[in-house]
């Protein structure tokens, strides 16, 4: 009862905060366009399957309003849409306050502050809960790992968590357990290039870093998170493996994935990969801070907007249900 109030309650003051910023933005004639619109979202994202790429697409358009670079157009959007020939105080207010959310969040000494004590502090803590006896087998989040294979192009390109399909490979070396790949369809490919499922090109990685092919066995509906958890629980219950596994996966969202697989019953052992900064025992990153790392880059903006949607992600998991009851707030 206390998870579904408090659903309630974050339901009504996002509804609320919608409602008062559109009444202030948009002129009361497009309300009904509006309505309608936003209406069709939410029916995507809450009655179409996780799976889906409609519902994938519309938390895409959702969320971009909230990240820093979407705040910060509608702030300007909002100063120069306003139908007078020079801006207003209001408007040069939002101007203002658009360049400084645009400044600190391309700093890159932001997110290294964002990831070191908070993202990757959470999951070594979930590693150094965890221990891998028991595990059944290991299963590799792999989504968005690699690059598509098209014309020309005959070798598979790993993508910036390339380095993920490493770490199961090595694992497997380790332990000897089987190895579930889940990736799904890839939403990247250009119209008439067929369709392609991601799984299968990581099992070729696989099988060249020295995994077995016997021991891989594919899970080709992972679009998301929820997905993954879905198609691996499924598989665990038909093959009989058992129902704890080691999860592989980004530090950025090994909690939500830690937590969404709970929700499922599934034990896991969570083993991040792809860290951004250098958390040395009994340092600080400020001790580090160069004199560059307060020039604005498009990696500091890209970096704090993975944050910004990993957080944004987890109220979303929240809401919907998705995530473990066992704990509902990160570690620390």
């Amino acid at each position: 009862m206390f998870l579904l109030i408090t659903r309630l309650i974050l339901w009504l003051l996002i509804l609320w905060a919608l409602w008062i910023f559109f009444k202030k933005v948009v002129p009361l004639n497009y309300y009904t366009y509006l309505g309608v619109f936003g209406l069709s979202i939410l029916a995507i994202l809450f009655l179409f399957n996780p799976a889906d790429r409609f519902a994938d697409t519309a938390w895409g358009i959702v969320s971009f309003g909230v990240r820093p670079l979407g705040i910060a157009l509608v702030l300007i959007g909002m100063a120069v849409l306003d139908g007078k020939k020079e801006i207003s105080k209001q408007g040069s207010s939002l101007v203002t306050i658009a360049f400084w959310i645009l400044l600190i969040s391309s700093i890159p000494l932001v997110p290294n502050l964002l990831y070191q004590n908070f993202i990757e502090r959470d999951a070594q803590t979930l590693v150094a809960n965890s221990s891998t006896q028991g595990a059944s087998a290991i299963v590799l989040l792999g989504r968005n790992t690699t690059e598509p294979q098209l014309p020309g192009r005959p070798q598979i390109q790993l993508k910036d968590q390339g380095d993920l399909i490493d770490y199961a490979a090595s694992l497997y070396q380790e332990t000897g357990l089987s190895v579930i790949v889940s990736a799904g369809r890839r939403n990247d490919m250009p119209s008439g290039a067929g369709e392609q499922v991601e799984a299968n090109d990581i099992q070729t990685l696989l099988e060249q870093r020295g995994v077995r092919s016997g021991a891989i066995i594919i899970e080709p509906n992972g679009v998301n998170l929820r997905s993954s958890a879905e198609g691996v629980k499924r598989i665990l219950d038909q093959t009989g493996l058992g129902n704890r596994v080691i999860i592989v996966s980004s530090t950025t969202q090994v909690y939500r994935a830690t937590q969404t697989f709970k929700g499922l019953g599934i034990s896991v052992v969570p083993r991040p990969s792809s860290f951004v900064s250098f958390n040395l025992p009994r340092t600080n990153v400020l001790s580090r801070v160069r004199l560059q790392d307060f020039v604005p880059t498009l990696e500091g903006l890209t970096r704090t907007t993975q944050v910004t949607d990993e957080y944004l992600a987890t109220i979303y998991y929240f809401l919907r249900g998705w995530l473990s009851p066992d704990e509902l707030v990160r570690p620390r």
